[in-house]
């Protein structure tokens, strides 16, 4: 059968040599294990991808390094969650895929069907169970950080036990305790199963996209990001907070909008609020007041003080806050943010905007965002705060790490609210991009 090469098959376009060793190095081992780490959008995915569908194709030619003797193959592309692993490799995979080479596609169940036997699955580790009861040859596994240990070293580990399947683990590093870095390190100690890859963003990306990512990053996750290296981010959270250098007083604009976000807690109970401003040409949050009530706090107690202390104020006001005030209380029957919508409403009208997500986003998003905007890599201050609100000042400068790089809660349970709170704006309002633009939009 003459197959026909589909046009998805483009070629790379990388900056250095080392780059392209490591990418055709990669796609040509043999090992049973492979780690590929390293910056974002430069190509891990998309490498993957293609050697699936290599091994798809050639598994069954004797020639081939990837031969297995069975008349039934199957292998399977994951990711943490199936919706995720849906969007990271379906559509790509079935268009490198030659079209005369499949034999049906079962949209439903995930899998592509070929015409030497094999089945390609799509799924997500979070549904592990449809794991069970079939053979499997091999997994690609991308975002490989985010997977739960347990669900390797109980599901998928054991089903290759008999088939003496392969896998390949893909992802940006996310600290050093971390499954991802683990394998990593078993890479170097157990060269005969496992082999190792790795190059940078820069290698790929062209300097002016890198140069922006300097200016948007603080120094760690920048490494972390666009270097792939293994960060130790044990310590302090918000390491780019400093009080000589982010206390300072800028004016307030009672007629421009104003932001004040929530975090929801008995004790204490928390705002911050702040305005936007522009310095030197670059867009500011300047933090101008906080709100906390140590004990008993409610909902009411901390939006009442906030109108009490602001309605006076004449432009808009953007809300965000902790995603979990959308569970109902077992007193009231409101939820958190009902409350504050009504209380909100009946005093200011329609000069409120509501910005609260339907779930919070990652401790470790929340936190290199924060530490973005009070400094980046390139020295881009983006945060000055009043000297008055002491008890974020207190905050930034005392929340702590765990030796996991989860922010310390017991320690000091006063502690991180305040941050926190001011993490959810952030976030919200300058995320910082996971993936950056380029002329294809397809590669990860």
């Amino acid at each position: 059968m003459k197959l026909e090469v589909p046009s998805r098959w483009f070629p790379y376009n990388v900056n250095t040599q080392h780059a392209a060793n490591q990418i055709a190095g990669y796609l040509a081992s043999k090992k049973r294990f492979n780690v590929v780490t390293g910056g974002r959008r430069q190509y891990k995915t998309e490498t993957a991808k293609r050697k699936m569908i290599h091994r798809v194709m050639s598994c069954h030619d004797i020639t081939s390094p990837f031969y297995i003797d069975s008349d039934s193959v199957n292998f399977a592309c994951l990711a943490p969650i199936h919706e995720q692993a849906y969007r990271i490799w379906w559509n790509d995979l079935i268009k490198l895929s030659p079209k005369n080479f499949i034999q049906y596609i079962n949209i439903q169940r995930r899998v592509i069907h070929y015409r030497n036997g094999v089945s390609l699955y799509v799924l997500g580790t979070d549904m592990a169970a449809r794991l069970e009861g079939i053979m499997w040859y091999g997994f690609g596994i991308d975002e490989f950080p985010n997977v739960k240990p347990d669900v390797w070293f109980e599901h998928l580990r054991p089903c290759l036990s008999d088939t003496l399947g392969f896998c390949d683990f893909l992802g940006v590093p996310e600290g050093k305790h971390n499954m991802m870095y683990d394998m990593w390190c078993l890479a170097e100690t157990n060269p005969e199963n496992f082999d190792r890859w790795h190059w940078t963003s820069a290698e790929v990306l062209n300097a002016t996209e890198i140069e922006d990512a300097r200016r948007e990053y603080d120094e760690a996750t920048f490494r972390q990001e666009y270097e792939g290296t293994f960060e130790n981010y044990q310590g302090r959270a918000y390491y780019c907070f400093d009080r000589d250098m982010h206390r300072k007083i800028l004016p307030y604009q009672p007629k421009e909008p104003i932001w004040v976000t929530f975090d929801f807690n008995v004790s204490p109970g928390v705002c911050i609020i702040g305005q936007y401003c522009m310095v030197n040409g670059v867009l500011i949050d300047n933090v101008l007041s906080e709100i906390n009530i140590a004990e008993h706090s409610t909902t009411e107690k901390v939006c009442g003080m906030f109108i009490q202390k602001w309605f006076q104020h004449e432009g808009l006001i953007e809300v965000d806050g902790d995603a979990t005030g959308g569970a109902h209380d077992t007193t009231s029957g409101r939820t958190d943010w009902e409350i504050i919508r009504s209380l909100l409403d009946s005093n200011f009208g329609k000069r409120v905007r509501y910005n609260y997500p339907s779930r919070n986003p990652h401790e470790r998003d929340r936190v290199n965002t924060v530490n973005a905007r009070l400094k980046s890599l390139s020295g881009d201050i983006r945060t000055y705060i009043h000297p008055d609100c002491k008890k974020l000042i207190e905050d930034l400068d005392r929340t702590m790490l765990t030796d996991k790089g989860e922010i310390d809660d017991k320690t000091n349970k006063r502690i991180s609210h305040m941050s926190d709170a001011l993490g959810y704006h952030m976030v919200r309002k300058f995320p910082i991009k996971k993936y950056v633009e380029t002329s294809q939009t397809q590669w990860k």
